[in-house]
């Protein structure tokens, strides 16, 4: 929040459609994916933010994949983040069954095309 009431720009990326992320059984896939969508923009709005981007992925059922990382790296190519909020690379596994597969394919996109390689290796990478 204090980037944001400093004038800093902040996108969310939700790469999940949240239609796992139930109450109610009676309330099918799709009602709960946009309950969640509109739970998301309103909170967003709520914080000051005013770009969100969902990528639709099904909820519990993300792979890291070439589809993933080829979807985070559109989004990150629009926005062209100075700084970019995502799950630990090393993460303990106690994340949701989302959370762990995106870790590597929206690490990779933030870090690579912009971070020059050290001449020496170095015992920490630079991301």
């Amino acid at each position: 929040m204090q980037w944001i009431e400093r004038g800093t720009r902040v996108t969310y990326c939700i790469v999940t459609d949240g239609g796992a992320g139930g109450y109610d059984d009676r309330l099918p896939r799709q009602a709960m994916a946009d309950l969640r969508r509109a739970e998301q923009v309103h909170s967003a709005k709520l914080s000051g933010v005013a770009d969100v981007r969902f990528l639709g992925y099904p909820d519990s059922f993300v792979e890291a994949s070439v589809e993933l990382r080829r979807d985070l790296c559109r989004v990150i190519r629009e926005v062209r983040p100075q700084r970019a909020i995502i799950p630990s690379p090393r993460s303990t596994g106690r994340g949701s069954p989302t959370s762990t597969p995106t870790t590597a394919p929206s690490a990779t996109p933030v870090c690579a095309p912009s971070t020059p390689r050290p001449a020496t290796p170095s015992p920490t990478p630079p991301c």
